[in-house]
């Protein structure tokens, strides 16, 4: 768990983006971003994903 500035930056360094690109990435608050390595390189496998929210109850 982090900053989303810091997801942003992580982000643009796997693609080797400019960092100009910064903030054209919108990262959802508590949503899982997720790199693999395989020793080699990084690769970004996932970004923002979040849980589905529960579903409300009818009012009784």
């Amino acid at each position: 768990m982090t900053h989303a500035s810091v997801i942003r930056t992580a982000i643009l360094h796997v693609l080797g983006a400019p960092l100009a690109a910064c903030w054209k990435i919108d990262i959802e608050p508590l949503s899982v971003t997720d790199f693999r390595s395989d020793g080699r390189r990084w690769v970004l496998r996932a970004c923002g994903v979040t849980t589905p929210k529960p579903a409300k109850l009818p009012k009784a």
